[in-house]
């Protein structure tokens, strides 16, 4: 996770993803946890890898493991007070005329809201996607094109997030991520609360139904007890254990 997302206890420069320092501003737990699971579910030409549910952790037995531990991931990132969605009308504008700002202000000029997933089948390629010059895509991809994957495609915002964040996202960026590379758009109050409105029509109901993972108590502390042998004497490892309560067991 530290590799692309900045997190306050690993300091470094240059990251790919999102600060996550303020998450529970941003988002809920399940949300987190669902996109945790499969990225791919949520957005399917999100940067973000597929740790999950691969080929070599699908089975009963690792899928129980992967569930827990992606409960403490998520309990990790929500130590502080979890998300409350806000949705008053103070943040929500007319549907219509934000979808019109959406398209008139310069957002497409970075964002795409695309739904249109492409579908390879890598047994039938005329080429190798692995080292091909143009990645997955046969042809070459244009310079509008990169422009438009400068931010992340927008279907499902309004299943990701509220009102609230959405609005003061787009009134100032840099209130919330001071390294942002969104402009402040110097969008009035009613410009604003237009194009959150319009944003809050973008649902993903598949992933709005997904059932978010559930952790097993006596998994959680087993993985515990590996992570402490690693660290410690088995045996004082396993005394650390025996005191740490559920909540310590998590965090740890």
């Amino acid at each position: 996770c530290n590799n692309c997302h900045h997190i306050e206890s690993y300091p470094k420069q240059n990251n790919a993803g999102p600060p996550l320092t303020n998450l529970n501003e941003k988002l809920d737990k399940e949300w987190v946890a669902k996109w945790i699971q499969n990225p791919q579910s949520f957005r399917f030409n999100t940067w973000m890898p597929h740790f999950f549910n691969q080929d070599n952790n699908s089975s009963p037995e690792m899928i129980e493991r992967n569930n827990s531990e992606i409960y403490a991931m998520t309990e990790y990132l929500f130590k502080d007070n979890p998300k409350k969605k806000n949705n008053s009308s103070k943040f929500i504008g007319n549907v219509e005329s934000g979808e019109k700002l959406f398209n008139a202000v310069g957002c497409m000029g970075c964002h795409m809201v695309d739904n249109n997933s492409k579908n390879y089948d890598y047994s039938n390629l005329s080429y190798e996607p692995l080292i091909s010059r143009y990645g997955y895509d046969v042809n070459e991809m244009t310079r509008y094109e990169l422009l438009k994957n400068q931010g992340p495609n927008l279907i499902g915002l309004g299943s990701k997030t509220d009102a609230e964040w959405i609005y003061n996202w787009i009134k100032n960026p840099s209130d919330y991520n001071h390294e942002t590379r969104m402009p402040n758009l110097r969008l009035s109050h009613e410009e604003a609360a237009n194009i959150t409105a319009y944003l809050l029509t973008l649902k993903n109901n598949e992933f709005d139904d997904i059932k978010p993972p559930l952790y097993n108590k006596d998994i959680m502390k087993n993985i515990a007890k590996g992570w402490l042998i690693k660290s410690y004497p088995e045996v004082d490892a396993l005394s650390k254990l025996e005191k740490m309560n559920e909540s310590e067991i998590t965090q740890y």
